[in-house]
């Protein structure tokens, strides 16, 4: 990532940066159940909390743009096309001290390893950047897990990493 977020990595969202990140989460996770798609655990999204998801995913994606000042691309049905120019994807979870980044290497929905992966912890409208990975690294240090115990492919949860990340190498 050539940007890296500032010593203090956070954003609060204005009222009309939430309002447009609220209504395109709605609107992604909404075509997202008409067309039957499923989660990244195999289930068919539905209902509010996929709706909640969604919504939570399209305003930090929003605020990381703010915090490392690249657009937020806001694009529905591309796959894994990334969430920000210059390839960077953004995974959130609200506050938490244990947050982790997760990154799918295989399955049916694999994630670029040649993209940058982002951890935004935060709930509606203060988000905080708590570090990121290149997809590759993630490969080599992540920790692998099967947390819904279907014997899947693993998912590599990192730790949170500082603000300016591991380096391109």
């Amino acid at each position: 990532m050539s940007t890296n977020p500032s010593t203090d990595p956070s954003y609060t969202l204005t009222p009309q940066e939430m309002a447009d990140a609220v209504s395109w989460g709605r609107f992604v996770a909404l075509k997202s159940i008409w067309n039957g798609r499923e989660d990244n655990h195999g289930q068919p999204l539905k209902g509010e909390p996929g709706i909640d998801i969604s919504v939570e995913g399209s305003c930090s994606e929003s605020a990381l743009g703010k915090i490392v000042k690249f657009p937020w691309i806001a694009l529905v049905d591309v796959g894994k096309a990334p969430d920000l120019a210059g390839n960077i994807q953004v995974r959130s979870t609200k506050w938490v001290l244990k947050g982790s980044l997760i990154v799918r290497p295989e399955g049916k929905n694999p994630d670029n390893l040649d993209h940058a992966y982002v951890l935004m912890l935060g709930y509606r409208p203060i988000y905080r950047c708590a570090g990121w990975i290149w997809g590759y690294e993630a490969m080599q240090l992540g920790e692998w897990r099967d947390p819904a115990g279907r014997g899947g492919p693993g998912l590599s949860h990192m730790p949170n990493y500082g603000p300016s990340g591991p380096s391109r190498s």
